[in-house]
């Protein structure tokens, strides 16, 4: 075909024009990614408004700052995900709902609750921030996490909430540096193997949070300025393995049961029980501080099988702390403690190695478990007692270095049916002793005499025949009762005895004193009855079974000779 006016051509060329610019129109606007950029370089201080779609061809859309910073606050849509580039920082603060999840491989990220869309965050390094000081923002995206990276949560008030299942990957550690002062909460599951949280400014704050259930194996260590709050809803675990906490570093819990009962826990910063939180651990180590700051409930509970302790346990405003040493093992407390909530010992060895290693509240020790004070530790309660379960089977034992004053074994208190206090008074330790008490409802074999006495049976063993003053209680009401049935007529008849032969007997050969023990009654044999304080005490050098027997006057023995000969008359009329 051949057009012989240049009017022909010309008309021709206008009309090609016009069908190109139609189709390339009506292409535009039903399919604008494919003829987008699937790379969008953003120079330091873009804001850029386009629009992206991630769908194909463009998936992945890679968003790339080489340096600065900028911000892409067009929305972002497709099937696609989105890669964040270079090691600049950059800003989505769009109302995205791509579908194919978010990669974090370079630099700084910083996002709104529904600025990453749908799908897995990856994050692969750099660093996940917040936008503005004290955004809160909130994301259910699952996250896996390929390298160690940072957290930015800009100003004391923001707080990232990332309530998605977290992945941790294969490392063995993945490291998470807090920089800024906001609050990084991981409020879904945690899995993987080791973590550490570092801060690289004086304070920063992270949370386990929510109905997760954390399942990385550990160890969890929070480092110098970091705190870390524990803060799992009831029947979800925050610690599945062991934690250490750095000098500098606080572990604080918020909710009960946030630790694994199994788990080891090394305290060289502070771990602060706050409004509550009852926790069960497996062992206790480290020199830091345990402090229970709780201004709502009274009282809470650290439970601990095992360990080595020489930092300090204490309290603050109208907090109790109560230490329950729990399973076989041995814990041992060497540090000085304050704290008045208590301490049980429901099973293994607690041992003592400073004088204020138990507070100042009671101790209690159960069936089968034992108290330690180990040489040199002249134990101190405040105004608590140390009560022993009164079955023989509940143990305290007080280790002597040589020349070590035997007064150290201070009061211990059975709970039977005739409370009983014991302690030595007086003497020194002439090689290195290992005593040990127990106290029991009956003696271990029959004393013809028992029923006069009025005392728990105290057991005592390991001192190597030095001369030592001790001393043992009775209650009033059962000297009372004794008396009412005529086994004596004054308080000054009772003794502190030992179990001789099938019966107790006095051990006290003279001189008498009617009143307390002093410094100057040191021979051998002295005894007395300080009626005043319902105390008999004496000067010995036996290891034996001792009790509280009167040693009835003449009318009372003649009263009680008379009574079993009117048996005898009466049995054989």
């Amino acid at each position: 075909m051949s057009y012989s006016s240049p009017i022909q051509r010309n008309r021709l060329v206008d009309s090609i024009r016009v069908c190109i610019r139609s189709i390339l129109v009506y292409a535009l606007s039903v399919a604008p990614s494919a003829f987008a950029q699937s790379t969008i370089n953003y120079a330091d201080g873009d804001v850029d408004t386009t629009g992206y779609s991630t769908s194909a061809p463009n998936n992945p859309l890679t968003l790339s700052v080489a340096t600065g910073s900028a911000t892409q606050s067009g929305n972002l849509t497709g099937s696609g995900s989105v890669i964040k580039a270079g090691v600049g920082a950059l800003t989505l603060n769009g109302t995205n709902d791509y579908l194919g999840g978010t990669t974090l491989g370079a630099g700084t990220l910083r996002i709104e609750s529904d600025s990453i869309g749908v799908g897995t965050l990856q994050i692969n390094g750099g660093s996940l921030g917040t936008t503005a000081d004290g955004t809160i923002t909130s994301l259910s995206n699952n996250v896996t996490v390929t390298s160690d990276f940072s957290m930015d949560v800009i100003g004391v008030s923001g707080a990232l909430e990332i309530f998605g299942v977290v992945d941790l990957g294969a490392a063995s550690t993945r490291t998470i540096t807090l920089t800024s002062t906001g609050l990084a909460c991981f409020g879904g599951a945690v899995s993987g193997q080791g973590l550490t949280f570092l801060a690289s400014g004086p304070s920063a704050q992270v949370s386990f949070c929510g109905d997760g259930n954390n399942t990385f194996s550990g160890p969890l260590r929070v480092g110098s300025g970091v705190v870390l709050e524990l803060d799992k809803n009831p029947d979800f675990l925050a610690v599945a393995g062991n934690a250490v906490i750095d000098a500098g570093g606080t572990v604080a819990t918020i909710l009960s049961d946030q630790f694994s009962a199994s788990s080891d826990i090394e305290v060289n910063g502070t771990l602060l029980g706050l409004f509550g939180g009852n926790n069960t651990i497996a062992s206790l180590t480290g020199s830091g501080s345990i402090i229970a700051d709780n201004g709502f409930i009274a009282s809470q509970t650290l439970s601990v099988a095992s360990g080595n302790f020489s930092g300090t346990i204490s309290e603050t405003l109208n907090a109790q702390q109560i230490i329950v040493k729990r399973g076989n093992g041995t814990l041992t407390l060497s540090g000085n403690n304050s704290y008045t909530g208590g301490t049980l010992v429901s099973g293994g060895t607690l041992r003592a190695q400073h004088q204020n290693a138990f507070g100042a509240g009671n101790v209690t020790v159960a069936s089968g478990a034992a108290v330690v004070v180990e040489a040199g530790v002249d134990r101190q309660l405040g105004n608590g007692t140390l009560t022993l379960e009164t079955d023989g089977l509940a143990a305290y034992r007080k280790d002597f270095s040589t020349s070590e004053n035997l007064n150290h074994f201070n009061a211990i208190t059975s709970n039977g049916t005739k409370v009983t206090e014991a302690q030595i008074l007086y003497g020194t330790a002439s090689a290195n002793r290992a005593t040990e008490a127990a106290f029991d409802n009956a003696p271990s074999s029959s004393a013809t005499n028992d029923a006069w006495r009025i005392s728990d049976v105290l057991s005592f063993s390991g001192l190597g025949g030095e001369i030592f003053a001790i001393q043992m209680s009775y209650t009033q009401s059962a000297y009372d009762t004794a008396a009412l049935n005529g086994l004596y007529t004054s308080e000054l008849e009772l003794r502190l005895s030992w179990l001789n032969g099938g019966k107790w007997t006095s051990l006290g050969a003279g001189p008498f004193v009617a009143g307390a023990w002093e410094a100057q009654y040191t021979a051998l044999g002295t005894f007395g009855v300080d009626a005043a304080s319902n105390a008999v005490w004496v000067v010995t050098n036996h290891n034996s079974e001792f009790a509280v027997v009167p040693e009835p006057s003449p009318f009372a023995l003649l009263s009680i000779g008379l009574i079993a000969l009117c048996y005898q008359i009466r049995r054989q009329t």
